[in-house]
């Protein structure tokens, strides 16, 4: 079971634009591979109006434990610092986190700290991309219910369109969990009705860049917003904002 870490937590000003999800350390996976495009990124975001950005860098048990992990992505972050420090460069806050691949695996794990979103009770977690089976929803509710976390489900729109049908993730959809989507998900048309289908449900919940790079899988944060305000309401972004602040902020959610 994970407890309070607040001491632990950065410090985030309220009402901030938040990218929730963004692959921005520089070579721990297949975003970013140099400091300098970890930097170009984080420029492009600060362009795009982001303020905060989270680093979520994939994380796959087997792999790394989360302790060799821990420190991987610690010494990215500490380098990609020491270079934004010693140049000043205006570019979004970095908090961390992590993109947890969801399997059996990971219940070996006693202790998620550190692996959460500024070390909340809030983890992000990635599907897999095959049939779901009992065991994944299995997998889910023991990190709810045994380890008092609330799961941040990555992408969710992907595994629809993926399985032709929304029904398909209602279920975990349903369950104590936030809902997060991706920014270039609201340009694709692929997309539209899954979306729809989330807002209805109020379980569009959180924004993220799941940026890779400054070209193929670029940050769209700003024309999302847009698109948000536009086909929906602004009072729906201003919901996805207060929902990310309360995120890394730690605080509590009701369902």
């Amino acid at each position: 079971m994970i407890t309070n870490t607040a001491a632990l937590m950065d410090t985030i000003p309220q009402n901030k634009v938040i990218d929730i999800h963004a692959h921005i350390l520089p070579a721990l996976d297949d975003g970013a591979q140099s400091i300098e495009q970890s930097i170009d990124m984080l420029l492009l975001s600060k362009k795009q109006g982001v303020d905060i950005i989270v680093a979520t860098p994939h994380f796959h048990a087997g792999r790394l434990n989360p302790a060799e992990f821990l420190a991987k992505r610690g010494e990215a972050y500490n380098a990609l610092m020491d270079e934004i420090n010693s140049r000043a460069l205006d570019v979004p806050q970095i908090t961390l986190g992590a993109e947890l691949a969801l399997s059996p695996d990971i219940l070996q794990y006693t202790d998620f700290c550190g692996l959460t979103i500024n070390n909340s009770r809030y983890i992000m977690l990635e599907m897999p991309y095959t049939t779901w089976q009992n065991w994944n929803y299995d997998v889910v509710m023991t990190i709810i219910n045994k380890h008092n976390l609330i799961p941040v489900m990555a992408h969710i729109e992907r595994f629809a369109a993926l399985f032709g049908d929304f029904s398909k993730i209602e279920s975990l959809v349903n369950m104590d969990v936030l809902v997060q989507v991706n920014a270039r998900s609201l340009s694709e048309h692929r997309f539209k009705k899954i979306i729809n289908s989330l807002v209805k449900k109020n379980k569009f919940n959180l924004l993220g860049s799941d940026c890779h790079n400054t070209t193929t899988r670029r940050s769209e944060m700003d024309r999302a917003m847009r698109e948000i305000a536009k086909r929906y309401s602004p009072s729906l972004l201003q919901d996805i904002h207060t929902y990310s602040n309360n995120v890394i902020n730690d605080r509590a959610i009701d369902f």
